[in-house]
């Protein structure tokens, strides 16, 4: 705006002045004929009496009459440098603007040249005072520059508020955000609207925040697995001292049991034993017998055998196991529905323990099924990936399921069914060590065992075994 008042001012100063010397012409251009002719008839004295009324008449030009000839007298001299009489000579007018002798304003000075003939040369002396135009300038320049004040802080205070609400509030989110993280806190993303690079900048804290909370979670998943396998650690300390000294009690009582269970038969053999006698004994045999299958079952717990893995078809030993059951499941009138997979179920087990695990899944759910009830047995393809694997590496495997739909197991009851020795069944119905010995077993072929149960609608284990290949 300043540049564009700068040239106005130029433009408006170059008119104002051609203007002027327009009409200085204009003036002098009416006088000259008549100056002319009253020189000629009237002689000198009424001509330069012509210019002095017509001076009279003017309030804004001094007209005067000048000689530019060589005889020039102190009453006809120019105002200007002598050097332009060579230039009205010729016959040119001439325009100058300059500063009087005793004057502080310019001045528009005009020489018009009239010659008169038989006479000598003079020239009209127009002068204009430019007091008008210096007045008029002054103006226009503080109007401008009070223009260009009011347009500067005009917009100074629109882009203020623009910048509050547009930089300065979004800044500000930036700022809190920049605090909360500085405290830890990761939460609650920051919302810059926008299409900037303070929206770019919240986009970017926003995406590290979520990536520093996904690093904070694996820290945690690892922490807490750390801590698991700590704790594993010493519950299989523990393991091996009560498997150890279980061994050490079996092998005490192996001997005297048998003893008894001897002796008992003797006496139900005997001829000589009452009936109340044979009973007795025949009770006490069972009992022996009972205690018996416990210690089995305390040496199988405790004994660390090495593992004789094969490739074999996981459905092919579950279906001999079944066969195997059979008599157990008619006897106890339920229902059995195993489940073809839909391709071979190749996986690289121990036969004979892998059999156990079954066996004991198959026994807990005849016992916790009702007469004509039903126990479903199923094998499937699954896709593991490493949040849900206990590995923490993703890959295929083989999911057999066992679902009866029994009683089913409390909650509460869950966290420690695979602990040894701990069972929900009643006095006599239950050692306690069936489950841990499946899940022992499931460990030493690298997969996991997983418990789903609803009191009253039944209980559901599935277990995963890494899948072998063609």
């Amino acid at each position: 705006m300043l540049f564009d008042g700068y040239l106005s001012i130029q433009r408006d100063v170059e008119l104002y002045n051609k203007d002027m010397q327009r009409k200085a012409r204009l003036l002098a251009y009416s006088l000259r004929n008549p100056i002319i002719s009253i020189w000629q008839e009237l002689g000198q004295k009424r001509a330069l009496q012509l210019i002095n009324d017509a001076n009279a008449g003017e309030s804004e030009i001094t007209i005067r009459w000048i000689w530019i000839d060589n005889e020039i007298d102190s009453n006809h001299k120019p105002l200007t440098d002598s050097a332009i009489l060579s230039d009205l000579k010729k016959g040119k007018d001439l325009f100058i603007t300059t500063k009087l002798v005793g004057s502080a304003e310019e001045h528009l000075i005009s020489y018009i040249p009239i010659f008169i003939p038989n006479q000598r040369k003079g020239a009209l002396e127009l002068t204009e005072n430019l007091k008008g135009l210096k007045s008029y300038t002054d103006k226009t320049i503080r109007k401008i520059a009070i223009l260009a004040f009011l347009l500067l802080f005009i917009s100074s205070l629109f882009f203020g508020i623009v910048g509050f609400f547009n930089i300065g509030r979004r800044l500000k989110q930036l700022k809190k955000k920049a605090i909360r993280i500085g405290k830890g806190d990761l939460t609650g993303p920051v919302h810059i609207k926008g299409k900037d690079e303070l929206t770019d900048l919240g986009n970017t804290l926003n995406n590290m925040c979520m990536s520093l909370q996904k690093l904070e979670k694996e820290k945690a998943r690892e922490t807490e697995a750390r801590l698991e396998m700590s704790e594993q650690l010493h519950h299989a300390d523990r393991l091996k001292t009560i498997g150890t000294l279980a061994s050490g009690i079996a092998h005490e009582l192996g001997t005297p049991l048998s003893v008894v269970i001897g002796r008992a038969g003797h006496i139900m053999s005997s001829n000589d034993s009452t009936y109340e006698i044979r009973a007795g004994a025949e009770i006490v045999k069972n009992q022996a017998n009972r205690m018996t299958e416990l210690i089995k079952q305390l040496l199988d717990f405790a004994r660390h055998d090495t593992i004789q893995k094969t490739k074999v078809d996981l459905y092919a030993i579950v279906q001999q196991t079944v066969d195997f059951l059979k008599p157990m499941i008619n006897q106890n009138r339920v229902h059995l529905e195993l489940w073809r997979p839909k391709s071979t179920a190749w996986v690289r087990v121990d036969v004979a323990k892998f059999q156990q695990v079954i066996i004991n899944l198959l026994n807990n759910a005849i016992q916790a099924t009702p007469a004509n009830g039903k126990i479903q047995i199923s094998i499937v393809d699954e896709r593991v990936g490493t949040d849900q694997n206990n590995s923490g590496s993703s890959g295929e495997y083989k999911l057999l399921v066992v679902r009866d739909f029994g009683t089913g197991i409390k909650t509460e009851h869950i966290p420690y069914i695979f602990n040894p020795f701990y069972t929900t069944k009643g006095s006599g119905k239950g050692t306690g060590l069936g489950l841990s010995i499946v899940h022992s077993i499931v460990r030493e072929h690298d997969g996991w065992i997983e418990v789903e149960s609803d009191v009253g609608k039944g209980t559901c284990f599935k277990i995963y075994l890494p899948e072998e290949g063609e």
